[in-house]
């Protein structure tokens, strides 16, 4: 089968834009150099509410021969809330990652969320800031720049924890007095 626009190799090979499809499905698209071109477009066009949408969607196979036996991962995009606008009701949408449960079945689990409001979310599906992580974490080198009161529930240091330009001695943290600063220790 070859056609202008579809072509199926003798390897088992779909080239949609292609003669020469280098992968079990190749997708090319001749667009603009100047601007983004879209040579694949996945819809859902159930007209469902919040909570619906597409995605795409990864599986591994079983010993079994069953290709798609078993969910490994997912990226989504979903309805996340409605506003009326000039066509009617209009969707606003999240993005998700999702991956296998760590603690076996076959469910994936959302590990990521980017919200409609460009807020991204690890470990929570409503990120309430430009970054919501709920459930440790880990840095070498953590950096706050804001105006806004920060609080941290629960705050665990290993080694020396710096406030400003100032590095104390470790077990000390540094307290603002209003007329300047001074260390504390922490035990």
């Amino acid at each position: 089968l070859a056609t202008s626009t579809v072509f199926l190799s003798t390897a088992s090979r779909v080239g949609i834009g292609t003669v020469a499809p280098q992968n079990t499905l190749d997708v090319r698209l001749d667009g603009s150099s100047t601007t983004v071109n879209y040579p694949l477009a996945i819809t859902n066009a159930y007209s469902g509410g919040v909570g619906t949408g597409a995605g795409i969607k990864w599986y591994f196979g079983d010993s079994g021969g069953n290709p798609t036996a078993n969910n490994a991962a997912s990226i989504e995009v979903i309805k996340s809330g409605a506003w009326t606008g000039g066509n009617g009701t209009t969707f606003n949408a999240d993005m998700t990652f999702n991956v296998q449960n760590a603690n076996g079945g076959n469910a994936l689990t959302e590990a990521i969320r980017i919200s409609s409001t460009a807020n991204v979310g690890i470990g929570t599906t409503s990120p309430y800031a430009k970054l919501s992580v709920v459930g440790p974490v880990v840095a070498k080198y953590f950096t706050a720049t804001t105006t806004a009161t920060s609080t941290f529930p629960t705050l665990s240091v290993t080694g020396r924890l710096y406030a400003g330009a100032n590095s104390g001695a470790s077990g000390y943290v540094q307290k603002s007095t209003g007329k300047g600063a001074t260390w504390l220790a922490t035990s």
